[in-house]
């Protein structure tokens, strides 16, 4: 049997490779095509409107409030990105994995309303524990504040969940387009808040975006879903609850891993401001970073095919998807690191300060994406758990490092600081991936295959 062809359309194994073929143009347009017929499009736009809105939200902040008060709202969002994951219970992931399991369009809407309830639910209990605990983790201008916002998770993960519901069904341009059209207008709403009452303008602006996300999600699924009837034991409140659990975890570590600069810089009491600084180079950042997720976002289900055909046709196609992250975060990473100086040209002058700590995390861009793609191979390998330990190693010499940087040489070492562990995770997950291909290698020669 002849290996299967990718070519950045994963679902078409017909069509001849891009690579090595003449025709210049005429194949590079072919190769846009392709590309946009995977969804690749569509899922990145997913991304910037959907999972992407606290990101544009907080850079309307930026640009409109001074770095002190930017410095508020940059700390409760990073505590909160954390908290949502964690509420939601891994609950939008089961949503696009098992919602494209199912075929019967009655145990679809069953299940999709069995996950939302589970997110919502479980968010509830994580929006009471953030607001009793995680004031500890946040500046002490951004406790009140962080208080009132708390809430909004419970929107927050019925409306991943419900968005990705459409994402295991392929529905792509259609949950695009109203993901557009709502984005916009909460932005709009945002903008308007922030300026006739700033920061609380932001609390009521973001509360009216989820609730709008939430009413158009849940026009496009009300004749589908339903919150009662059976279904089965794969299913079942437990199973999700524990599956669930182990992908929220692992998510968690690594969320914390993201926001870990800024959790140190608010722990040791430095000022709003230069929290407002290094928030806003991270964001930057995790922004950019949304170019190679869609990469794996669209690489996923065809890797899944090819490691059941056999390992080396999805050893193959993993290292072609790390090429491709290659050149995407290195090019993201270079306008980053050369156009950090803009800065001040896109938000207020008082954010100087940021050019060369965004110029310094730029360089992690490569680092992330790689870490991303051998992470979602070791998952599809069934070795989740490899993940979770990595992370949590990772995590263990991050704080011991950042501790070190944040107490010695304030928001520069702390930069410099998260360069050298995303270097370090990188490399064990290299590693980790490696042993996997030595292990499947064993075992063909042990099988005299």
């Amino acid at each position: 049997m002849s290996a299967p062809e990718d070519n950045l359309a994963f679902d078409q194994k017909t069509t001849p490779p891009l690579v090595g073929r003449p025709g210049g143009m005429a194949h590079i347009r072919s190769f846009l095509k392709r590309v946009s017929n995977t969804g690749f499009f569509y899922l990145l736009v997913s991304l910037v409107f959907v999972q992407g809105l606290s990101y544009i939200s907080q850079f309307i902040v930026a640009m409109l409030l001074s770095p002190d008060k930017f410095g508020i709202v940059r700390s409760v969002e990073g505590l909160l990105g954390i908290a949502v994951v964690f509420g939601s219970l891994g609950m939008p992931i089961l949503a696009t994995k098992h919602i494209a399991e199912i075929t019967d369009p009655t145990v679809r809407g069953r299940l999709l309303g069995r996950l939302v309830i589970l997110a919502a639910g479980f968010s509830l209990l994580t929006a009471l524990t953030t607001v009793i605990v995680g004031q500890r983790f946040v500046v002490a201008e951004a406790r009140p504040y962080l208080v009132a916002i708390a809430w909004s998770m419970m929107l927050t993960t019925s409306n991943r969940t419900i968005v990705n519901y459409f994402q295991g069904t392929k529905q792509f341009k259609t949950m695009s387009i109203v993901n557009i059209v709502f984005s916009v207008l909460s932005l709009c709403i945002l903008t308007a808040c922030i300026l006739t009452e700033e920061l609380n303008g932001w609390i009521i602006g973001r509360y009216v975006g989820e609730v709008l996300f939430l009413i158009a999600s849940m026009t496009m699924v009300w004749s589908i879903v339903r919150f009662s009837g059976s279904l089965p034991s794969d299913y079942s409140y437990g199973r999700l609850t524990q599956v669930g659990a182990n992908l929220a975890f692992s998510l968690i570590l690594r969320l914390i891993l993201d926001n870990l600069g800024l959790f140190v810089l608010a722990y040791w009491h430095y000022s709003a401001s230069m929290v407002g600084f290094y928030g806003l180079s991270s964001l930057i950042v995790n922004g950019f970073g949304l170019f190679p997720g869609a990469i794996v976002g669209v690489v996923f289900p065809t890797l899944v095919e090819r490691l059941r055909e056999k390992f080396s046709y999805a050893w193959d196609l993993h290292k072609r998807t790390q090429r491709w992250m290659l050149a995407v975060s290195v090019l993201c990473s270079v306008v980053l690191f050369s156009g950090s100086y803009v800065l001040i040209v896109f938000f207020r002058p008082e954010y100087d300060l940021a050019i060369p700590i965004l110029a310094i995390l730029a360089v992690t861009l490569p680092c992330r994406a790689q870490t991303s793609q051998n992470g979602m191979f070791l998952v599809i390998c069934n070795r989740a758990e490899i993940t979770l330990w990595i992370n949590a190693v990772v995590l263990l010499i991050a704080i011991v490092v950042q501790w070190i940087a944040a107490t010695n040489f304030g928001m520069t070492g702390v930069a410099v600081g998260t360069v050298f562990i995303e270097v370090v995770s990188m490399a064990l997950y290299l590693l980790a991936v490696r042993q996997q291909k030595m292990i499947h290698e064993r075992s063909v020669i042990s099988e005299g295959v």
